[in-house]
């Protein structure tokens, strides 16, 4: 089966790796682990989780049918929003199956202060209700930190994050910052308008309108989007009235704020946004949308887009091994280099230029120092172990870290046995070329040596180890914590 047919049936379905028919020898599945979010994470998660060794491993979905393995995974691609509030709430229904314990977080959104409030404190914190996180076991107890103990958020890869069209131009179409400022505030309807870039082919060329294509659900994508155009746009070259800020919402530019963590409230009021503008729901809706239209441009993750033919998206064949399917529609799709204003140079969204970008903040405005956590203090905040880079001084523009979200505790020791694998596997330098081949970048090798010594081992004594059992009753004997688990 082409995995751009398979990838398109699991996002209709909502759940990435539910149970399928098992052969009759296979082992009977005796636990289950639920998660979800971020669709720019489904594909690379469910690989690593396939990989893990069978001694230990439980992963179990419908791609690969290992019959080693004795458990299920269900992760529901249903957007970064809906993989913070389900996990923050502990609200399994938000991503559609049974109520119970959500054992780990998927989104290209950070965490934000109020976020991690409400897990520590629960329905009693003011910002917790206002926020929406009123509904689930977490906030009903009081937080989510009352049952799971302390959050963990950890980078799990970096990504750019792509313009793609459907200009036809015969050559590269480059695009800058005022561009983008201008197109995605409607200050710009005709591509006439765009900038030229000396030394750089332009869609100046063309005379047509511009139809703009964004995400309508709760997604990473436009966080990281709209992080970076909140750094760079500004009343000359944004449309009158439209203020950019980071926000997981794109309709949040013109309609103003969200209410509730899930799901878009409009309020009352007139809306700014023009008529070329088109929302939907999830990236491959958006592809195909995209696809449809001439003159348009959205954004995407790289595994849409011809940036990537070997994405799960674009391809077919067994895991690890598989080929450009040519019958894949995304292939068809290009993207723009970016102008790089800092450094005065283009990029295409490669896994290259993103390394760079990810490596070289603008500490001047607002990014964060990528330097891992180095004492106790540090470490035990979630917010600390994610770089922001939202203006880069080299490389490709709009990159950011795809994030994990987790407890430390849980009930069950097998369930942190599994997640402790997992995050091996992840880091492991195999799966670099794995990142690769979808267009993503690995995170730096200094996070993910310490990610592993102090979240699956307790090598620097901080005690941030899942299960550490002085924190954790669900630990097994030696378990004499405060928290119960998940």
């Amino acid at each position: 089966m082409p995995r751009s047919s398979l990838l398109g049936a699991t996002i209709m379905a909502g759940i990435m790796a539910l149970p399928a028919a098992r052969p009759a020898a296979a082992q009977t599945i005796t636990t289950t682990i639920v998660g979800g979010g971020s669709t720019l994470a489904m594909n690379e998660y469910v690989r690593t989780f396939d990989a893990i060794g069978t001694t230990t491993n439980f992963w179990f979905n419908t791609a690969t049918q290992n019959a080693a393995q004795t458990g299920v995974v269900l992760y529901a691609a249903d957007g970064s929003g809906t993989g913070q509030a389900a996990f923050l709430s502990q609200d399994a229904t938000l991503h559609a199956v049974a109520a119970g314990p959500v054992h780990f977080g998927a989104s290209d959104a950070y965490l934000s202060a109020t976020q991690i409030a409400c897990w520590q404190q629960g329905s009693s914190s003011t910002d917790c209700v206002t926020a929406g996180y009123t509904t689930g076991a977490a906030t009903i107890a009081g937080g989510g930190q009352s049952i799971g103990g302390p959050i963990i958020q950890l980078p799990a890869f970096g990504t750019p994050v792509t313009l793609a069209h459907t200009i036809l131009y015969s050559k590269a179409v480059t695009l800058n910052d005022n561009d983008l400022c201008g197109i995605f505030s409607g200050r710009l309807t005709n591509w006439s308008q765009t900038e030229g870039i000396p030394g750089s082919f332009h869609p100046p060329a063309l005379n047509g309108q511009i139809s703009v294509v964004y995400r309508v659900d709760a997604s990473g994508t436009t966080f990281l989007l709209t992080q970076h155009l909140s750094r760079v746009c500004n009343p000359s070259n944004t449309a009158s009235g439209i203020r950019f800020f980071p926000t997981k919402y794109f309709a949040d530019l013109f309609f103003g704020p969200i209410i509730g963590p899930t799901s878009h409230t409009i309020p009352g009021g007139s809306s700014q946004i023009g008529s070329h503008f088109t929302g939907l729901a999830g990236s491959a809706s958006v592809a195909a949308k995209l696809l449809l239209q001439s003159n348009a441009i959205t954004y995407l993750t790289p595994d849409y887009t011809s940036v990537a033919p070997r994405s799960v998206p674009n391809s077919i064949g067994p895991i690890n091994g598989w080929t450009a399917d040519a019958a894949s529609a995304f292939l068809n799709i290009k993207t723009a280099k970016l102008y790089n204003s800092h450094q005065g140079k283009t990029y295409p969204p490669s896994v290259g230029g993103t390394t760079l970008a990810l490596k070289n903040p603008n500490l001047t405005s607002g990014d964060t120092n990528p330097s891992v956590p180095s004492t106790l203090a540090q470490a035990v905040s979630p917010d600390f172990w994610i770089p922001r880079v939202g203006d880069p001084l080299l490389g490709y523009p709009i990159v950011g870290y795809t994030t994990l979200i987790f407890a430390q505790c849980y009930a069950n020791p097998t369930v942190a046995a599994e997640l402790k694998a997992f995050l091996v596997q992840l880091y492991s330098a195999g799966n670099k070329t794995n990142l690769t081949l979808e267009g993503f970048t690995a995170a730096p090798s200094g996070y993910q040596s310490v990610i592993l010594k102090s979240f699956t081992k307790n090598a620097n004594g901080y005690n941030l180890d899942i299960n550490n059992p002085s924190l954790c009753q669900g630990a097994g004997a030696a378990g004499v914590g405060t928290f119960t688990g998940l």
